[in-house]
């Protein structure tokens, strides 16, 4: 399955455009989007006056720098190594999932355990991932992935992945609001740290 977004860096965006008409910036962002969605730019001139108009020539020779001819089309650099990253990043969840189903299935629930309210002797009966876990230990958690992947220039759903498969290790039970809150808290916390 195609990644629907790839991620957009204000601040290289407003840097690598700087000095860009107006009118070649807004073609140059809908290309990008045209290219992650579709693949290659086509070859053909005819496609491009199609795509962009009577102004076509123009404004494709104020783009036409920031792309790369292949045998496929014209591909963006910057934009198919992002895609890479994230068809790499999404390989790699979708193994380690399969592998931690296959290892123990039982012991990997998909929601929040129901026994939360159950007395503490009854869980000690239960397998690890379906004991009540207290949210400090999911804010920790949440800490050490924030804290892995600081230099990775992941987007806030491939931290969420890493956050599940650093549970899915402890065999904790996974829960989407529990990613959430815990990610927040240690975004919180790692900011007032740096203030």
């Amino acid at each position: 399955m195609k990644p629907p977004a790839f991620q957009f860096y204000a601040r290289d965006w407003l840097s690598s455009t700087l000095g860009m008409p107006w009118d070649v910036a807004g073609l140059y962002i809908h290309l990008l989007a045209w290219s992650w969605d579709n693949g290659p730019l086509p070859k053909s001139a005819i496609w491009r006056r199609r795509v962009i108009g009577p102004d076509a020539v123009r404004l494709w020779n104020g783009v036409k720098k920031r792309w790369k001819k292949t045998k496929d089309g014209w591909i963006n650099e910057r934009l198919e190594h992002q895609r890479r990253g994230q068809m790499t990043f999404a390989s790699r969840g979708e193994k380690g999932a399969k592998a931690r189903w296959q290892a123990s299935p039982k012991h990997m629930p998909n929601r929040w355990p129901a026994s939360a309210s159950a007395s503490a002797s009854a869980d000690l009966n239960k397998p690890a991932a379906a004991r009540p876990v207290h949210f400090r230990v999911y804010a920790a958690i949440a800490g050490k992935v924030l804290k892995q992947t600081e230099d990775l220039d992941l987007a806030p759903s491939e931290i969420a992945e890493e956050f599940k498969r650093a549970c899915a290790k402890q065999e904790l039970p996974y829960d989407a609001t529990i990613t959430t809150k815990a990610l927040d808290a240690a975004q919180a916390a790692r900011t007032r740290r740096r203030a």
